[in-house]
């Protein structure tokens, strides 16, 4: 993603949690200022310091561990949950939007969910990494040395891993290419 500089921005992910009725919303915008927890049912995430305006961001959001900070699976229950529908609205611009059961650095992501390594500078220097809970925030080799050649290494295992779990059917590869000038939002056909 790629926020405009003094624009704020919302997305918006709701999540059926299987085994019930309940949906809950995940909202991540650089407008709220703390994690908040609302009902048990909405989530609010602040990016107002983690995005870097105008500069291509990877976004890395744990739902999992939100949605059980929020208190959205009874007891005995399994933690199971499907992604009903995304909404973003304005001032962010979007290469693409994934969910995976896996987390991954910038180094091990599958071709088709990476950034083109630059050529002539290191891969930090270029884009932004975020992720949340910040403890999934892979470790940024000293001075960013070496970025570009591990990501060539990687280069020859990614088909390999692309193909064995990074995305899976229609629901989990969500692709757009155009910035989000409007509200856009995607609805999923029930399971």
């Amino acid at each position: 993603m790629c926020a405009q500089a003094n624009k704020n921005f919302f997305m918006h992910f709701d999540y059926k949690i299987q085994d019930s009725s309940r949906v809950c919303r995940l909202s991540a915008s650089n407008i709220y200022r703390e994690l908040a927890f609302k009902n048990g049912s909405s989530i609010h995430i602040p990016l107002s310091d983690a995005i870097t305006p105008n500069k291509w961001t990877v976004l890395q959001i744990d739902a999992l561990h939100f949605l059980k900070q929020a208190g959205a699976f009874s007891a005995n229950q399994p933690e199971k949950f499907v992604l009903r529908s995304m909404q973003l609205q304005s001032s962010v611009a979007l290469q693409g939007v994934y969910t995976s059961d896996m987390a991954f650095t910038a180094m091990t992501l599958p071709k088709n969910m990476r950034f083109k390594p630059p050529k002539a500078s290191d891969w930090f220097a270029e884009y932004a990494w975020t992720a949340f809970p910040e403890s999934n925030i892979p470790a940024v080799p000293e001075g960013g040395a070496g970025m570009n050649a591990d990501l060539a290494q990687v280069k020859e295992n990614r088909s390999a891993t692309a193909n064995s779990s990074s995305v899976r059917g229609t629901k989990s590869n969500l692709k757009s290419n155009r910035a989000a000038s409007a509200t856009k939002s995607v609805k999923f056909d029930q399971d």
